[in-house]
């Protein structure tokens, strides 16, 4: 399998972006947008630093098997401070999650997945009988100041769509539709709520 190709520079002249650098090579670019999660501040780019990190989640997936009775299978998400339920359309239950500032540790230990099953269990008993799927750990970008950073910054040509944190899933559209229209020079990022100019804006 060819390796993955990742970023590692934002290349600019003159102040304004001209593509970036990659571990395969350059790539030329007017535009550069960046969207790369708990790895954005990895990404050198000059005169625009960003302050994201990672937050690690541990997860896991059950699946209640399709003879037990209808009780046995939640319908609905279920939160608790201790976990939450969610059930999917292909009939996986997904269990989350931890918040830990661990850096870019994706481990999954044996003491969270108990955590995590204890805590659905509590939700929903009849999780106990569940077959256990799998279990896996993500990493959510956490801004400096937990709130996104969404729009230009630094040089003429490049632009954030950084610390989402938990919400990424939710706020992709929004943060869609707003860079869309600051990339084409529209204006309308000052009547979005809960976002935070990037610096140099």
């Amino acid at each position: 399998m060819a390796a993955r190709s990742r970023v590692e520079e934002v290349l600019t002249t003159s102040g304004a972006v001209r593509g970036v650098r990659t571990t395969q090579g350059e790539i030329a670019a007017d535009v550069v947008i960046n969207c790369a999660g708990a790895w954005a501040g990895e990404i050198r780019v000059p005169g625009a630093e960003v302050k994201v990190r990672p937050i690690k989640g541990q997860m896991l997936a059950l699946e209640v098997p399709e003879a037990a009775p209808a009780s046995g299978r939640p319908r609905l998400t279920l939160y608790s401070h201790h976990a939450y339920v969610v059930p999917r359309s292909d009939g996986r239950i997904i269990v989350g999650t931890t918040v830990e500032d661990r850096g870019f540790d994706k481990t999954v230990e044996a003491g969270a997945v108990a955590r995590l099953v204890a805590g659905a269990t509590k939700l929903c008993p009849a999780l106990s009988s569940a077959r256990f799927l799998e279990a896996w750990a993500g990493l959510r970008p956490l801004g400096e100041d937990e709130l996104p950073r969404i729009g230009p910054a630094g040089p003429r040509g490049y632009f954030l769509a950084v610390g989402h944190y938990r919400n990424g899933i939710l706020l992709t559209p929004l943060t869609a539709k707003l860079l869309a229209d600051s990339v084409a020079g529209r204006r309308g990022l000052e009547r979005a709520g809960g976002w935070r100019p990037a610096a140099g804006a």
